[in-house]
């Protein structure tokens, strides 16, 4: 062997072993969430325990987890959500900090109380001021929630493609309805072609839908002709005082026997009539 060759490999033997790589843990930072999330607990604990035996009343407790340690953890897990946009972090944020000041404020006057040992008649006011700032707090978490769930991206993606979902749904029964709309429009108008076919014309079928639906139909067009007919007639014929004219023009020109055998008040009757003849807005003359 080679005195290089022989040299590099007892270095090799007597080297030193290297330390073995380790996986990186996030131990650490499990552990400092679990640390002040166990001190934030801790101190909401208290005060649940120092406004119940404060006021006597267990509601008031459940509200002081309600405006402290709960919206906290709730605000730690939308923080950590994968799906989260930058600006639902900062509301995470924010929330999480209402939530550790809420704490801190009720566990230090839950000790103040609880060494000074107040009670509940001389604390009237403060639990007013107590309760209106828990309700507060705990309205103010549920307000960041809201938005926080509002202007999620995944909301607003579902509720479009809902709506897109929900509009060609109802194109596709409005295109149903005018389907069969027009099939029943069809069928109507072949029934009519049938009918006019059949009975040589419309005039019957009209006249009973007329009477099936209450309404006055209209006249036929050999009916309308006849009518016209007759007015055109009627228009023709003299105003009434020159018939009457005419009637003691005719009777003037009656033969002398004949007109000699009539009495005196036939003849008076037919004697012409004196006129004063006007024409009105018709065309038709008038006395």
């Amino acid at each position: 062997m080679d005195t290089p060759n022989k040299v590099n490999r007892l270095l090799e033997l007597i080297k030193r072993p290297e330390a073995a790589k380790r996986k990186p843990s996030n131990f650490a930072l499990y552990w400092a969430w679990l640390f002040y999330n166990a001190v934030a607990l801790l101190f909401d604990v208290i005060a649940a325990g120092t406004v119940y035996s404060m006021m006597g009343k267990f509601a008031y407790a459940v509200l002081t987890f309600a405006a402290g340690f709960l919206p906290l953890l709730m605000h730690e897990f939308l923080y950590t959500r994968a799906y989260a946009s930058k600006w639902q972090k900062v509301l995470a944020i924010v929330g999480a900090g209402l939530s550790v000041v809420t704490i801190l404020a009720v566990g230090v006057l839950a000790g103040i109380i609880n060494i000074l040992g107040v009670t509940v008649a001389s604390t009237q006011w403060l639990e007013i001021g107590m309760i209106i700032a828990l309700v507060l707090v705990a309205g103010g978490h549920g307000l960041i929630a809201a938005i926080y769930f509002y202007i999620d991206d995944g909301i607003k993606a579902n509720q479009v493609r809902a709506e897109s979902v929900a509009y060609h749904e109802r194109r596709i029964e409005d295109i149903q309805r005018a389907k069969e709309i027009l099939a029943l429009a069809e069928q109507g108008a072949n029934d009519e072609d049938a009918i006019a076919k059949e009975y040589g014309g419309m005039e019957v079928l009209n006249e009973i839908l007329g009477q099936l639906r209450g309404d006055n139909p209209a006249p036929s067009k050999s009916a309308a002709m006849s009518a016209n007919q007759a007015q055109d007639e009627d228009d023709e014929l003299p105003a009434p005082e020159w018939q009457a004219y005419l009637r003691g023009y005719q009777a003037a020109k009656v033969s002398p026997p004949m007109q000699n055998a009539m009495n005196e008040s036939e003849a008076a009757e037919l004697q012409p009539v004196p006129l004063q003849v006007g024409f009105g807005r018709n065309g038709n003359a008038h006395k």
